[in-house]
Order: structure tokens, then sequence, then C-alpha cells
């Protein structure tokens, strides 16, 4: 568990790194769910232009720790990404798998 607190550590100061690149991104976490560097929960990351907002975080995936990271979920802007409870509930209530689930 002492590995979630180096975690957050890591998630509070990648985040101004990661929005250097990405000026869309909003906020991120790396929740204890996740083991912190398994899941990544990110927050207003592109435009709500339809299949824009995956090309434009694919790029989040090589920055930092985010290349360790297995799952990365992207949440618009208005949704507390340090609330999981909040995040699963609109992710697994708003998606749509062949439209909104990304392999790469």
């Amino acid at each position: 568990m002492e590995d979630f607190y180096m975690g957050k550590a890591i998630e509070r100061i990648f985040l101004p790194l990661m929005r250097l690149q990405l000026p869309e991104v909003r906020d991120i976490c790396m929740p204890a769910e996740g083991i912190f560097h398994n899941l990544i929960l990110v927050s207003g990351c592109g435009r709500p232009i339809p299949d824009k907002r995956a090309k434009s975080c694919t790029p989040s995936w090589g920055l930092g720790q985010a290349m360790f990271s297995k799952c990365i979920v992207v949440v618009d802007e208005d949704v507390d990404v340090q609330n999981v409870s909040e995040v699963a509930w609109k992710a697994l209530n708003n998606i749509d798998p062949e439209r909104d689930i990304e392999s790469v």
C-alpha cells in the first residue's frame, strides 16, 4: 500500500508536466484500485468531436509514468477524476464499446 502514496505524489508532480505537452488535460488520477500505475483516469482530454478524443489523448500513454499503465480512462472535464465512484458511474453508464474503446 505504500506504493499508493508514492503514486499519489508522482501523480501530482507529473500533472503540470503532462499539461505542458497536452494542455487539454484538466486532471489525472492514479487510483489505489489500479495499484496506481496500472490505471490512469484523465479528465478534459480532447474535443467533443467523435474520434478526436482518442487521438488527442493517445500521446498521454507515452508520457512519464503513464507509459507503465495498462488502462487509461478518459472522461469529460466536468467529471471529478479524484472521485473513482463518479468516474465508474459516468464511464460505465455512457460507454459504447465500438466507439469508445481503443486498443493500442
